[in-house]
């Protein structure tokens, strides 16, 4: 059985489930923000890393990144975070829990589906399946990344309690990933900042009183 084990940067990874086979989750609380290598230039806001190219039809919101377990050669692999995309044009906004998994052995874990906590299918995303370097020992490294998509309306609902997202693989395992509160809360302050909530005309207009109407 493998188990994503390790400390997030900054903050802990907290474990879920007692061993169990072919079964194992964990649970974010916290991490730093991934550096950006290309495109416009960064800027942070309330840990989330905001890519805004006057170029592109979307602005791209990057979340905290997690450390999720063993980190082979010092080189953080095994991490998750929430991604957004907004489109500035329309404020629609898009979302996706990104997942990079690292295992050492003989073959690959092919995770395929995903599901929300309310048993809801969630669209599986898989996103790219590298070979690292490989041994008569441990086999061969392995990085499987993937993603599952978040509807605008479920995030924001989760916003306060957190939100947990379920992978399954084809060799049986699956994986429970709690998104924690606090990282969805700022994941969305940081698109409102960009992109403020509009406000109604009827809302913004003061209520006449009583006695001015008669």
């Amino acid at each position: 059985m493998d188990l994503w084990k390790g400390a997030a940067l900054g903050a802990a990874i907290v474990m879920l489930a007692a061993c169990q086979p072919n079964r194992y989750a964990y649970q974010a609380t916290g991490g730093t923000v991934s550096s950006s290598s290309s495109g416009a230039s960064p800027v942070q806001a309330a840990g989330v890393e905001v890519k805004d190219d006057p170029y592109e039809k979307v602005v791209t919101f990057v979340g905290p990144k997690v450390l999720l377990g063993p980190q082979p050669y010092g080189v953080p692999v095994n991490a998750a975070n929430l991604r957004s995309w907004v489109d500035r044009s329309t404020g629609v906004a898009r979302h996706q829990l990104y997942v990079v998994d690292y295992y050492e052995g003989n073959g690959w874990k092919f995770w395929t589906r995903a599901n929300g906590e309310g048993a809801e299918t969630l669209e599986f995303v898989s996103i790219g399946r590298d070979v690292g370097t490989c041994s008569r020992y441990s086999g061969c490294g392995h990085y499987e990344t993937f993603g599952a998509s978040i509807p605008d309306k479920v995030l924001k609902e989760k916003a306060q309690t957190g939100y947990s997202v379920k992978f399954y693989a084809k060799n049986g395992l699956d994986a429970a990933v709690t998104i924690p509160a606090n990282i969805i809360a700022q994941q969305l302050a940081a698109i409102d900042e960009r992109f403020p909530p509009k406000v109604t005309a009827a809302a913004s207009r003061p209520e006449k009183s009583k006695k001015a109407r008669k």
